[in-house]
């Protein structure tokens, strides 16, 4: 796992967040409330974008009321994998 010595204090709440994101596929900032009680989703995702994680982001509209929300998607990248704790 990465080196965690001079990593912010969010490190663990987006560690955790970044493997859930590999084990599901994506998140949305509602399922990241009802996992991690975290409110600050897009706040994390720019953190582990700083840590060097690739995470797209894809506005998703919502059949009922029409309206766009972000997913956060995996993309298997050998950083990714690094954040995610995964074994190289």
């Amino acid at each position: 796992m990465v080196a965690l010595c001079r990593l912010g204090g969010n490190v663990m709440k987006s560690l955790e967040l970044m493997s859930y994101i590999r084990s599901k596929g994506g998140i949305t900032p509602l399922e990241c409330l009802e996992e991690f009680g975290c409110m600050r989703l897009a706040a994390r995702i720019h953190e582990l974008k700083g840590y060097g994680a690739t995470i797209p982001t894809v506005m998703v509209k919502n059949p009922v009321t029409k309206r766009k929300h972000a997913r956060y998607i995996w993309v298997d990248t050998p950083r990714n994998r690094e954040l995610s704790g995964e074994k190289l």
